[in-house]
């Protein structure tokens, strides 16, 4: 987060300031004095200091990532060439990867994410006790802008496995996606993907009000702002997912 006052170099982190002091949540960079040193705390602070949320912004493509790139692509050569990939699954350069193979490029996705999931976790916590809120809910907010690579159902198959057994701190998610459109054939409709819901079975998460009341004002915040008509997917089904795909312009 930047200074308060000052526009954030990163517009997917300003639009979310600007919706939260819109929403009436608290910015927790402006409950600083200007000049006084600053921990690494996370975001924002909703529902009376019982909510507090971490933003990560993933804006960089993964597979443009040089590292990441070779490791998949030597991956997906190997199958090639071993047959492992039927040439049904192929479409010029595009391959789709057999399900039974999908978990190996998972694990080249996941560091990334699992990076941003370890690092909320500690500023959640760190926030809780600077604001003496330490019986407030984490709440992570994963706004997917510029990875198409990480599809809802690779993305969910991660959190899912990475938020399974660790980062305590994190009870709550909501995982959107606002500038990639999803088109689902049942809907038969572009809209912008939405999840949320508890980080793990058996936690004391986020009251599912406060995450529907949060994403209600984060649609109309939008459509004022830039006044057009904001479709939301919510898939009540997590098994909807693997019928998604990105409409990439």
């Amino acid at each position: 987060m930047n200074d308060p006052g000052k526009q954030s170099a990163n517009p997917c982190e300003a639009i979310f300031d600007e919706f939260v002091v819109w929403y009436g949540g608290e910015l927790t960079d402006s409950l600083f004095a200007p000049n006084r040193d600053r921990p690494s705390n996370a975001d924002y602070l909703f529902e009376g200091r019982t909510v507090v949320a971490e933003l990560k912004c993933l804006r960089k493509e993964f597979f443009n990532d040089p590292i990441v790139g070779e490791k998949a692509n030597k991956l997906i050569q190997g199958w090639l060439r071993k047959g492992k990939i039927p040439k049904n699954h192929m479409n010029g350069s595009k391959v789709t990867i057999p399900e039974s193979l999908a978990p190996k490029i998972v694990d080249i996705l996941k560091p990334p994410l699992k990076s941003a999931l370890e690092k909320a976790n500690q500023q959640i916590k760190r926030t809780k006790n600077t604001h003496g809120a330490q019986g407030a809910k984490g709440l992570l907010i994963l706004v997917n802008e510029q990875n198409s690579a990480l599809t809802p159902d690779v993305a969910f198959y991660i959190l899912a496995n990475l938020l399974k057994n660790r980062y305590s701190q994190i009870a709550s998610f909501i995982y959107t996606v606002p500038t990639m459109p999803m088109h689902n054939e049942t809907l038969g409709k572009a809209a912008n993907l939405w999840v949320s819901g508890n980080a793990r079975d058996g936690v004391d998460g986020v009251e599912p009000a406060i995450l529907s009341s949060i994403k209600r004002g984060w649609v109309r915040f939008l459509e004022q702002k830039f006044d057009y008509e904001i479709e939301i997917l919510e898939p009540a089904d997590v098994g909807i997912l693997n019928e998604l795909s990105f409409i990439l312009s």
